[in-house]
């Protein structure tokens, strides 16, 4: 269907100093350009149906997934060591989204491409029943795929340790943590699509040896990365200090520290800031590359590459903030439930709460986009007049890479305000404890703006579709510990286990959290 190359910038400006080379460009250019027969081409776009699904978007969206921050899990705030002066905390935790969402609702793939869109297949499918003979598959069975691909959902899983510690001063209390994390995102099927989707394709494509799925999941479904996540710096004073209350209010930033150190250990990294790939459409009217097979070839590296640009979209993510600055306000509360209850075992008992909002600043970063479909750019042209082979060959080519390939440019993006809220309901004896409570958070819709493309370009984007949805989930969280009592020396140590699982969610997606928390305190 098209020929895919990819070339940077240097290389398409790169001078060329000597003469010699120049002719021998020049001349061969020329020769390129009068063995493309464009108006053939173009006239077999029409006889294959290809220029009715171009007036198709086949992105519905291109914003980023949504996430949550570490630095924000409810299961990292230090349940036991909270009312010590100072401490130092290690969190071993695993952190799983099983269906990450893509918009503010729906989880499968068919909400981001228009794979399960009828008008799409049955655009698609008359494409394919007159190219069937070209490039020898089965079209039902091409169809039968799509209609599987629709229901593909996105996976994201974090390993590792959160580092947390405390100094006090007179009243002050200073918190800092940092997550060392292992983070992964692949797409995923549940067994029953996996087993359709192997025996429609091993006829066509010969079935592949375990090795050779196991190379292709790698290289183009599965994107991992190694390295540390943001800085979360905290600071508090007392407002309300009695015998049954303790209130203390105070600030808290986000520091950008993320930075990975490896980058695609078991699957890849697919680079946001990659060029769009040409496309040659001459090789559809050139004889030798269809006997060839350079035909078929140059489809596969189309989808390929397609696939790969899909997956620097959704796949490929950043371990923090995405390099924003956070500043907000925060307010912890602690009250005794013996104050209400007279009884021995109320003494025991606490309710805990944590309140805090956070801005996070705008900054530049790499944001994709799609063009608004304007079927009147169809319309308007004669795709049989001889006097516009050059134009609409020049226009089919440009659609035709932007349906697949969406703009890649950099522009301000304002993440917006961040509201989190956790009460826990804690019983601790002298070494066994216990909670249980609710998480609650919120982030409003994300911003675009200054986008950084030529102005022709500019108007023609659909921003609406680029930015992110707002967020919001609902969590229980739960914890057991035990406190190890150190007789030698003032320091205690505490071990406990600890559990969230999401079940409200609104433009994040669903997932469960548990970590093994060693808390010392002196």
């Amino acid at each position: 269907m098209a020929c895919v190359g990819t070339l940077s910038t240097a290389q398409l400006d790169a001078p060329f100093d000597d003469p010699a080379i120049d002719a021998f460009l020049n001349e061969n250019v020329q020769a390129a350009e009068e063995a493309c027969d464009k108006e053939s081409v173009i006239g077999l776009l029409q006889d294959f149906n290809i220029i009715d699904l171009l007036k198709q978007d086949f992105y519905l969206r291109t914003n980023y997934l949504n996430k949550r921050s570490l630095l924000d899990e409810a299961l990292f705030m230090n349940e036991w060591c909270s009312q010590c002066d100072n401490y130092f905390s290690a969190y071993l935790f695993f952190n799983q989204y099983t269906r990450k969402n893509f918009t503010t609702k729906r989880d499968t793939i068919n909400a981001y491409l228009a794979v399960g869109d009828d008008q799409f297949i049955d655009n698609l499918q008359a494409i394919l029943e007159e190219i069937e003979d070209l490039i020898n598959f089965d079209t039902e069975s091409a169809v039968a795929v799509l209609s599987l691909i629709e229901n593909f959902v996105v996976e994201e899983r974090r390993l590792g340790f959160m580092f947390s510690g405390q100094y006090t001063w007179c009243d002050w209390r200073l918190r800092v943590k940092m997550p060392l994390q292992y983070h992964e995102r692949n797409y995923f099927a549940n067994l029953e699509i996996q087993n359709a989707l192997q025996e429609l394709l091993d006829p066509i494509t010969g079935a592949p040896s375990p090795q050779e799925e196991g190379r292709f999941q790698r290289e183009h479904l599965i994107s991992d990365q190694f390295g540390v996540g943001d800085t979360r710096i905290e600071i508090d004073y007392p407002v309300v200090d009695t015998c049954n209350t303790n209130m203390r209010a105070g600030f808290l930033a986000t520091i950008p520290t993320a930075y990975a150190f490896k980058k695609g250990l078991y699957g890849s990294f697919f680079c946001r800031n990659r060029n769009r790939p040409t496309i040659d459409l001459c090789l559809l009217v050139d004889q030798e590359a269809i006997s060839s097979g350079a035909l078929e070839q140059a489809f596969t590296n189309f989808f390929l590459q397609a696939m790969d640009y899909l997956s620097a979209i959704l796949l490929d993510t950043r371990l923090g903030n995405n390099g924003h600055f956070g500043l907000g306000a925060l307010l912890h509360s602690q009250g005794c439930l013996g104050k209400w209850v007279n009884r021995p075992w109320a003494q025991n008992i606490k309710i805990k709460s944590r309140l805090s909002a956070e801005y996070l600043i705008p900054k530049e970063e790499r944001v994709f986009f799609i063009e608004h479909n304007n079927a009147a750019e169809f319309d308007c042209r004669d795709f049989d007049d001889e006097n516009q082979v050059d134009s609409n060959f020049d226009f089919l080519t440009r659609v035709l890479t932007n349906r697949f390939f969406p703009f890649n440019f950099k522009a301000k993006v304002s993440p917006g305000v961040i509201f989190r809220s956790t009460s826990r309901l804690i019983y601790e004896r002298c070494k066994w404890g216990g909670y249980f409570g609710f998480d609650s958070y919120l982030q409003i819709g994300q911003g675009i703006s200054e986008i950084c493309a030529p102005d022709k370009i500019k108007k023609v984007l659909c921003k609406a579709k680029a930015e992110k949805s707002w967020i919001y989930q609902s969590r229980i969280i739960g914890g057991l510990s035990y406190r190890i009592p150190r007789s030698c020396s003032k320091c205690d140590v505490i071990l406990s286990l600890n559990g969230g699982l999401t079940y409200m969610t609104r433009g994040l997606g669903k997932d469960f959290t548990l970590s093994f928390n060693i808390d010392t305190n002196f």
